[in-house]
């Protein structure tokens, strides 16, 4: 790409200008049509509606399968309690700081260390909003993020409704 450098105060602007337009292309080819995917893989799914049976108060994330093998369970395992909704659907926080909550973005359940829809998430169950994980009586299938290996791997993690032990 040309490169062009200022020869007086009048043509400093025009060249930020120009810096600016080229940086603001090579965003929206770059990126834009990795986030342009996921917004439209949001935007297609179904719209959130609550659900029809009630949040529990406390729920209680496990790995049935970790220490079987030679990994320890995800930090994020224990026990999370009800906060408020997001995106009209209940979201959930633990003592160690992780989040349990439902996507409209990427229309999939994310445990994440923010509550943010654009964030990063350490493990997430594509599910739609009226399916909360803590619904089902088997073991869900997850996609958790596994640092040695810079991907996520499917995982098998339990949400338990404690309310109803």
């Amino acid at each position: 790409e040309d490169e062009e450098t200022p020869s007086s105060s009048s043509s400093s602007s025009s060249f930020s200008s120009k810096a600016s337009s080229v940086k603001s292309s090579r965003w929206s080819r770059l990126k834009a049509p990795r986030w342009n995917a996921a917004r439209a893989a949001g935007a297609n799914a179904s719209p959130a509606k609550l659900v029809v049976a009630p949040a529990p108060s406390r729920l209680k994330v496990e790995a049935p399968t970790a220490g079987l093998g030679r990994l320890p369970p995800p930090p994020f395992c224990g026990f999370y309690d009800r906060i408020k909704d997001f995106n009209g659907i209940p979201a959930f926080t633990s003592a160690s700081g992780y989040y349990l909550f439902w996507s409209r973005l990427f229309a999939d359940w994310k445990i994440a260390e923010r509550l943010d829809e654009e964030g990063l998430c350490t493990a997430y169950h594509d599910a739609d909003s009226n399916s909360p994980p803590w619904l089902r009586n088997a073991q869900t299938g997850w996609s958790v993020w596994t640092s040695h290996l810079r991907a996520f791997e499917p995982c098998v993690l339990v949400v338990r409704d404690q309310d109803q032990r």
